[in-house]
């Protein structure tokens, strides 16, 4: 399933323009990492899947996994409340 959801990514980042200040556009709208990963689980649950615990960042934390899985931790609390 995750090949589902990254091929919907691809395509996505594929079609994706350079906009102002070098942020990513997906038809005329910032592509934000948020975005992304609702492609993604999307994707995969139109294909019978189940995502969990999907990751995507993007610029200067990217490279790091802390700062995203601490993102993520972050925005669920923050969802249950």
């Amino acid at each position: 399933m995750a090949e589902v959801g990254m091929a919907e990514a691809m395509q996505v980042l594929r079609t994706a323009k350079i906009g102002r200040g070098r942020k990513l556009l997906y038809h005329n709208v910032p592509l934000t990492s948020e975005k992304l990963r609702s492609v993604i689980d999307c994707a995969i649950l139109q294909a019978s899947g189940l995502a969990a615990n999907t990751i995507v960042a993007g610029g200067r934390q990217a490279c790091d996994r802390t700062n995203a899985v601490m993102a993520r931790s972050a925005q669920k609390r923050a969802c249950h409340h």
